[in-house]
């Protein structure tokens, strides 16, 4: 190390140990240097990037393989006969329920997508507890013997808010979603080293029941980036998935045309026309098998449509051709469930203006399996087809329905009106101009995602006429004296004002999420609260104070024990309302249904559990209330309405859903 003293000013000397060291320091910075360089050069020359790899591959091949005209699993030759049940739309006490009966139909194989919203709701913070379970979901089916096949996204669609993605990745004003965009691929990579470790030993070849990993879902029908693709891929082998990957698509648009990673299986989603997708299919992978990953049963629906269904005959038309052309089947859905919560999804227009659909809280889908899971003609229509064609198909016996109980008429006798409820909800957002949900200073500073927001500012006593401009989506307009007044999305809307003698008023504005799009071309549209303006008589309106009301289970307990309830009254008509009472039940609890006939728009909580909207529109009428969610003995009731409850503040409980 002679060189380095002679390089040292006359009065510093080392040891040759010294100097050793100071060698290796100088040596790692050089390559932390070279490292930052080629990763920044790879980074915007627009290159994948996956993390480096801590997690090591799992050995072995995979057990599903797609070459030749046939499956292969086990090195058996194989027909998929496969059905959608999505754990996070079911209650967990009821998943072998609805597992069995999938079994019972001629089934061997369950297929779930994975949302992320629900297991990462703020940066870093995870959740795979209760119905998100997802080992849990997953051991279950191979108990059973069942197959699974997983769709991790990052995107899933499924009528499910933002197609699965995490809200608060909005906060940045810049996102771009589904692509390459650095702070997207590092949430996404945050995300991945959260869950495939949850899966690695679920695999078939590590004796687990996974044999088939989705990668993202429709993307053809969104964008053309093969990088994104080959980055997801990437970032899924090494993290140690080495069962078969594929992807899905539909023919709208570019869709399954636009097939981006030849050397990946790639499978099909339709409802009709079946030969045409097929050989489309064929067209672009003539030496694989085929799949429909999605033969969609059914269809959803958005609010103010009818209820959508589909023939069974005509299903079972379809399933029998596909068979005889020894087409493997993943039933979407076999068992829809519900959008729990505030989870729905929407669509809107071709270029995301003037239209928009959001999805209702059901999600029956009119599948075989109901959303409360009864058997349907479907299902058994689809049962005689697979016992025809499919030889030696196993069907074990069919589960007993569940029970379903009419409660009666409960009646809505407390009262709360909601801003009377302000002190219980978190601190609110102050800022000069309003501020969209996402940007709201709540959840760990990670913004709201989903439910209401409260804005309130003041204005000019003598103001005549209020404006506004960009509320996503519904919202109720308050003003002490005035009737409320309520606007929906793409309303642009002006408003007469009586003018008061104080010099000041304050205006409130209640705004609903009512669900972000899941669909289509970019940019999708996500922000939800105020997104523009408010002017009174010409002149914006500054000085903000936003609320954020998500209606979460602490602030219902809060409010359920500690809050100023009254005897109702119809004064309350047509301002936003909470509305509390109790169902008495004795013995085991049943399923059940709770019709919100006579309400005008809102949600409904039981014990603390938020069922979802309903809205007067229709076409839904009940929601949906398993038994898992109710106890024996007292049961509390929550409705919170936005307009006006029916004069005798009555709800029923009935044994039959309502969706027409």
């Amino acid at each position: 190390m002679l060189w380095l003293q002679r390089r040292l000013p006359p009065n510093i000397r080392m040891t040759q140990g010294q100097a050793r060291k100071a060698v290796v320091v100088v040596l790692m910075v050089l390559l932390a240097a070279f490292y930052a360089r080629w990763f920044l050069l790879r980074h915007w020359s627009g290159q994948q990037h996956v993390s480096p790899s801590s997690h090591t591959p799992a050995p072995g091949p995979p057990c599903l393989v797609a070459e030749g005209n046939k499956f292969t699993l086990r090195n058996k030759s194989t027909l998929l006969l496969s059905g959608a049940i999505h754990y996070f739309r079911v209650p967990s006490a009821y998943w072998e329920d609805r597992m069995r009966k999938l079994q019972s139909m001629g089934l061997n194989t369950l297929e779930t997508y994975i949302p992320w919203n629900l297991h990462e709701p703020q940066p870093g913070l995870f959740d795979f507890s209760g119905m998100l379970d997802l080992r849990k979901f997953v051991l279950l089916a191979q108990k059973l013997g069942l197959n699974v096949i997983l769709r991790p996204g990052p995107y899933i669609c499924s009528e499910w808010d933002f197609g699965g993605l995490p809200a608060w990745l909005m906060r940045d004003r810049q996102m771009k979603v589904r692509t390459l965009y650095p702070p997207f691929v590092a949430a996404v990579e945050r995300y991945f080293n959260k869950l495939i470790p949850l899966m690695m030993d679920l695999q078939c070849h590590l004796g687990g029941p996974v044999i088939a990993f989705q990668i993202e879902n429709e993307y053809g029908s969104f964008g053309d980036s093969v990088h994104y693709m080959r980055y997801l891929q990437k970032a899924m082998v090494s993290r140690g998935i080495t069962e078969l990957l594929f992807t899905s698509d539909n023919m709208w648009g570019s869709g399954l045309k636009n097939h981006l990673l030849p050397d990946i299986l790639q499978t099909a989603n339709f409802q009709s026309e079946w030969k045409e997708n097929i050989d489309l299919l064929q067209t672009i992978q003539p030496h694989r098998p085929m799949m429909v990953m999605e033969l969609w049963s059914g269809w959803f629906d958005h609010w103010r449509e009818e209820h959508h269904t589909v023939p069974a005959a005509d299903l079972a038309s379809t399933v029998s051709n596909l068979l005889k052309n020894n087409v493997s089947i993943n039933f979407y859905m076999f068992h829809g469930g519900t959008n729990f919560g505030f989870m729905n999804g929407a669509n809107d227009g071709e270029d995301h203006t003037e239209v928009y659909m959001p999805d209702v809280t059901s999600y029956d889908y009119d599948a075989p399996l109901s959303e409360c899971g009864d058997p349907t003609e479907k299902f058994m229509a689809v049962r005689d087809v697979i016992e025809r064609l499919v030889p030696n198909t196993v069907f074990p016996d069919l589960p007993a329905p569940l029970p379903k109980e009419d409660y009666g008429t409960v009646e809505m006798h407390l009262s709360l009106p909601l801003l009377d409820s302000l002190s219980y909800l978190p601190k609110a957002t102050e800022s000069k101009h309003p501020l969209p949900m996402e940007m709201l200073k709540v959840n760990g500073n990670s913004g709201q995602g989903y439910g209401y927001a409260i804005y309130r500012a003041k204005i000019g006593g003598g103001t005549k006429k209020l404006r506004l401009r960009g509320v996503h989506d519904w919202a109720a307009i308050l003003f002490q004296g005035e009737d409320t007044v309520f606007m929906e999305r793409f309303v642009d809307a002006s408003y007469s004002l009586k003018p008061v003698k104080r010099q000041y008023r304050l205006a409130t504005i209640v705004v609903e999420n009512m669900g972000r799009v899941n669909y289509g071309k970019p940019p999708i549209s996500a922000r939800k609260g105020i997104l523009g303006n408010v002017w009174a008589d010409g002149e914006v309106v500054t000085g903000w104070k936003a609320y954020s009301l998500e209606f979460k289970p602490d602030f219902l307990a809060s409010i359920s024990s500690g809050g100023s309830w009254e005897r109702s009254s119809l004064t309350q008509h047509g301002t936003p309302t909470l509305f509390k009472a109790s169902l008495r039940i004795s013995g085991e609890p049943k399923d059940t249904f709770i019709d919100m006939t006579g309400w005008s728009k809102g949600c409904v909580f039981i014990n603390g559990i938020n069922l979802g909207r309903y809205w007067k529109v229709g076409p839904q009428r009940r929601l949906y209330v398993p038994a898992p969610f109710l106890r024996s003995g007292i049961n509390t009731v929550i409705v919170f309405e936005l307009d006006k409850p029916p004069a005798d503040f009555k709800v029923s409980f009935k044994s039959q859903p309502g969706l027409k």
